[in-house]
């Protein structure tokens, strides 16, 4: 007997409470009408509400479920990868506005935030790695890490005092070492001129 699929009401996410939204899309309901007029700002559209695209494109990003549930819960019948492709560059878009490295004078700030609430002098920014499950291509070996048993992409980022990212590099092979991930990032060839 085949599994019937859920049937979803279209708007079933402006019923759930702050919690619920936070669970579901993995930012507040606060943040997320912020990000959709950051996004309408730069396109010149005067909207007061989240778009369900962009509301499906966060739900993709949040969960793990297949990318073919999120068609019947948005009640959208296009192709769901070149939605969220369109809204992953619009996003991408804003990072530069967010994801700056300080300025002289804010390294010298961060620095001096790092020795007063860490001791650690000379610091500007933390920098961490994590692994990104991803389905096989033509590439195995490269995206393979051993170590996990897994084919991974990483995602490298750079923290201030405060816990604001500085710094996003996403997309390295899973299996190539830190170092090596971190030498061929912008972040260092930006550093290392």
């Amino acid at each position: 007997m085949e599994e019937s699929e859920p049937e979803y009401i279209y708007g079933w996410w402006e019923n759930l409470d702050e919690e619920e939204f936070q669970i579901t899309f993995r930012m507040s309901k606060k943040t997320c009408i912020s990000l959709q007029a950051e996004l309408d700002d730069v396109e010149g559209i005067d909207n007061e509400s989240s778009d369900t695209f962009l509301l499906c494109c966060l739900w993709i990003l949040g969960n793990t479920l297949p990318f073919k549930d999120a068609g019947p819960m948005f009640d959208i019948e296009d192709n769901i990868e070149v939605i969220l492709a369109q809204y992953l560059k619009k996003i991408s878009a804003l990072g530069e506005t967010y994801l700056a490295w300080p300025t002289d004078e804010e390294a010298a700030e961060i620095e001096e935030g790092f020795l007063k609430k860490y001791h650690f002098p000379g610091v500007v920014g933390v920098i961490g790695s994590l692994h990104i499950n991803v389905l096989p291509d033509g590439k195995q070996s490269l995206y393979y890490n051993t170590e996990m048993d897994k084919h991974t992409i990483i995602l490298q980022v750079v923290c201030d005092n405060h816990l604001l990212l500085r710094d996003v590099c996403a997309g390295c092979p899973g299996g190539k070492d830190i170092q090596t991930i971190l030498r061929s990032s912008p972040l260092f060839k930006k550093t290392y001129r």
